[in-house]
């Protein structure tokens, strides 16, 4: 039942999806194909033409061989191509590749000629493209179509050749083929996508065109919902790309044997019975909001068949076939949405009969506990004053802690106001000495006295904020900028009270100055490395490089040994996969016994490295 339920998403693709790729997609994939199976077996039982219960018959037979768990066996392949004939249908799903080959007989209606037709398509598109769709995505089914002889075909060298080919690539994915990311400005393989199915859809398809020739392209299109849905996984829920294989290969083989308008019948109602089988499984496991969503797009495929069987233009013959098909469904359609919707109702009336509030009928008389003064309001205010003792006590000690907390608070806010109060003063102490400076210029004091009062000046003003402002680069800036500035004009005014001083001060300042403005290698410490010159200066900073180089060759070392190891066991694992063959057996039901199979082990291994 837990298969089911999770075909059950794939199938119907409600609004709540999983949070990340389902853990069993080969259980999904062989549920959805035993369901397809069991609704073609049901139709064929419905129809009474042998053409169509012939054209039934051999899509069975192509459901029954399709692999689906996407992994091609060569020996395998070879068969299929030999038991190639009539109007066999071989689906081959490359998972690994994104994409889904049909191999089927063909004879040219102008020569006779007979023919292999081979048909590819992409079974899931990029993420990027189902995130941008606002609904759904309308596709193109197949994505090119090629002919081969079937002399050609039928070479024993060319299926070797072709068998070996997609064995490789139902098992392998090459990096130009990867999906890809980009992070931190490096391409990193994108495992949360899908691949590009280019190795299938060009390389090999152009190889296959070379030996043959282009088919004509009968398109069939399709509007494919998907979504792509994650929340902490390493990847997201797509919806499985093998329930796609099936109905486009299901409804290209329908109108290949059928023509286009019986075909497009027969496949809708295949879909019908399909649909109705799961509605009949999943009812009463489900939650009823599923249900209903089940329900109703059961009942749109059957609105559209019926609509459409008037205005598809049928002939006389074609309609002798189709309205006794619709028919014998008809019931047993109309039988299971009657039995699910009864089974929604019951729950519905369930849950309403659960919510509903009892409303109790009044009592004639009284109840004894009724005539009990309860005081359920006035209760606790009569506590409260049988208990003021006590309460104003407990006041009394909130009130003594309140003050005790506040007293705290107060002393810290005094603190943090002196500071700020000293600081203030500095401040206006500062701008007073500036002004004072600048006016000492407009002033009638000689030279001698302003050289005295500006002298005076700074050292009052460094006597006051002594080491205040320590630690505070944005008040200790405009200090040294403005005992500077003063330092200026006191020297101005010295050298013109004494001009002799002009000869002999500030020599020693003066070339150092010099020094220092002369042009370097490297005018600032950002634009030209600084880092990296000093880098080259520090004995610890060396060290510290090559303890980091030395650590960073052993872990190459390390990590080069390990992809040697793993890369020997790769090819152990290949060399054993062309070796040997796959020895897996079906069961009754259609599941693959994988038990004994050294082949698959070696795949398996090989695929977890």
């Amino acid at each position: 039942m837990a298969t089911l339920l999770k075909a059950f998403h794939h199938v119907v693709l409600p609004p709540q999806l999983p949070i990340e790729e389902d853990t069993d997609l080969d259980g999904i994939a062989n549920e959805l194909r035993d369901r397809l199976l069991s609704a073609c077996t049901a139709l064929a039982r419905s129809c009474a033409s042998d053409d169509i219960h012939d054209a039934l018959r051999s899509l069975g037979h192509s459901l029954q061989q399709v692999s689906h768990d996407g992994r091609l066996d060569k020996h395998a392949l070879i068969q299929l191509f030999d038991q190639l004939q009539g109007d066999n249908l071989l689906i081959l799903h490359v998972t690994e590749q994104n994409a889904t080959l049909n191999f089927r007989p063909f004879e040219s209606q102008e020569d006779g000629t007979h023919y292999v037709r081979v048909e590819v398509f992409e079974v899931a598109a990029p993420s990027e493209v189902v995130l941008a769709s606002l609904d759904r995505l309308r596709q193109t089914f197949p994505g090119r179509t090629v002919q081969i002889p079937r002399h050609v075909f039928d070479n024993a060298e060319f299926k070797d050749c072709l068998a070996g080919f997609l064995e490789h690539a139902s098992v392998e994915t090459l990096r130009p083929f990867q999906s890809t990311a980009l992070k931190s400005g490096v391409t990193v393989k994108e495992v949360r996508d899908v691949a590009d199915p280019s190795l299938i859809s060009q390389t090999l398809m152009s190889i296959l065109e070379a030996i043959g020739s282009a088919a004509p392209l009968q398109s069939l299109h399709k509007h494919v919902r998907d979504d792509v849905n994650f929340h902490k996984g390493d990847r997201p829920w797509r919806r499985h790309p093998f329930w796609l294989t099936l109905k486009v290969s299901a409804h290209r083989h329908l109108c290949h044997l059928l023509g286009p308008l019986v075909g497009s019948f027969c496949y809708k109602s295949l879909q019908c019975i399909f649909l109705q089988h799961l509605l009949r499984d999943v009812s009463g496991h489900i939650a009823p909001e599923l249900a209903c969503l089940l329900i109703g797009k059961l009942c749109r495929r059957i609105a559209k068949i019926e609509t459409s069987i008037p205005a598809m233009g049928f002939t006389e013959r074609q309609l002798a076939l189709v309205q006794p098909i619709w028919g014998a469904l008809s019931p047993d359609l109309e039988i299971t949405l009657n039995n699910s919707k009864q089974k929604v109702e019951i729950v519905w009336t369930e849950f309403k009969r659960s919510t509903l509030r009892p409303v109790p009928p009044i009592p004639p008389r009284a109840a004894v506990s009724d005539t009990i003064l309860e005081l359920r309001i006035s209760r606790s205010y009569l506590e409260r004053i049988l208990a003021a003792e006590s309460a104003e006590q407990t006041q009394m000690q909130r009130i003594s802690h309140t003050n005790t907390n506040q007293g705290r608070a107060l002393d810290a806010s005094s603190d943090m106001q002196k500071f700020l109060d000293k600081n203030q003063r500095l401040i206006e102490a500062m701008k007073t000495m500036e002004l004072d400076v600048n006016s000492l210029g407009a002033s009638t004091f000689s030279n001698d006295e302003i050289c005295k009062h500006t002298g005076a000046a700074i050292l009052k003003l460094l006597a006051a904020v002594s080491d205040s402002f320590v630690g505070l680069p944005e008040m200790m800036s405009p200090l040294l900028l403005l005992v500077f500035e003063a330092w200026a004009k006191m020297d101005q005014y010295a050298v013109a009270a004494c001009p002799l001083l002009g000869e002999f001060r500030l020599r020693h300042l003066q070339s150092r100055i010099h020094f220092r403005s002369e042009p370097r290698h490297r005018p600032g410490i950002f634009s030209h490395h600084f880092a990296e010159a000093y880098l080259g200066h520090s004995l610890e900073l060396q060290q510290m490089r090559d303890k980091i180089e030395l650590d960073c060759d052993a872990a190459r070392a390390r990590k080069k040994l390990e992809w040697n190891e793993i890369r020997e066991e790769y090819t152990m694992h290949s060399i054993a996969i062309e070796k040997s063959s796959c020895t897996c057996t079906r069961d009754a039901n259609g599941a693959i016994n994988i038990r004994g199979c050294t082949k698959c082990f070696h795949i398996r291994r090989r695929r977890n490295l």
